[in-house]
């Protein structure tokens, strides 16, 4: 097959004369739920979201190379125990790596500390996000919090649990989700997602309970 052929026949592959169209990626749509990009454009301080809301990103101010996803949260009695916020990052439905305090940097994105207790105001945990960065397949990030090795341990004994937005070019919180549903006897939470779709970044607000760990939530996800 000589150059030009080569270039007309750019999009498909020859293995023993049966031609295969090459694979496509296609754009996720628009999550449902209720869209809040308006109300950040008009306002100059942090949205509150609820569960399904979602804030486009891409349509904002927010700076897509400086993101901070903060989570924090509160025990409502007896002794603390050790929450760990992690990244899922997925391409085409799948999980392509995990940021978690076992590895914390994946390009683009990195977590910053393990805070075993949960003690203290604001943020327990962060995963700070460079969009420009990150692999070019991924299409997804799922933030979740997880129990680290419960014994006994539930959600059902946490409260005040929330993930914010913060954009670090100036400091600015930009949105905050406090979870409001009790988590009875689960050991982890999908708190939010950030979806690439066909309009750009998304953040959703998706508060989803079960009951796993960290490497148990990979392989349902």
């Amino acid at each position: 097959m000589g150059f030009f052929d080569k270039l007309i026949n750019k999009n498909k592959t020859t293995e023993n004369n049966i031609e295969t169209p090459s694979i496509e990626t296609v754009p996720i749509k628009v999550p449902e739920g209720r869209d809040v990009t308006l109300e950040l454009n008009k306002n100059s301080g942090p949205l509150n979201l609820g569960k399904n809301d979602f804030l486009n990103l891409s349509k904002s101010t927010i700076s897509l190379t400086n993101l901070r996803a903060g989570a924090g949260w509160d025990f409502k009695y007896g002794r603390s125990f050790d929450l760990d916020l992690v990244a899922y990052l997925m391409s085409n439905g799948r999980v392509k790596e995990t940021v978690y305090y076992g590895d914390k940097n994946h390009r683009g994105i990195y977590l910053d500390g393990d805070n075993l207790t949960g003690e203290g105001d604001g943020d327990d945990e962060n995963i700070f996000i460079n969009f420009s960065k990150i692999d070019s397949d991924i299409d997804k990030i799922i933030i979740a919090v997880v129990i680290y090795m419960p014994m006994g341990q539930s959600f059902s004994k946490v409260e005040n649990a929330f993930v914010r937005l913060v954009d670090e070019t100036n400091k600015k919180e930009v949105l905050k989700f406090n979870l409001s549903e009790d988590g009875g006897d689960n050991t982890a939470v999908q708190a939010a997602e950030l979806i690439q779709t066909n309009e750009g970044w998304i953040f959703k607000a998706t508060e989803i309970y079960s009951k796993d760990s960290i490497d148990s939530l990979k392989k349902k996800l």
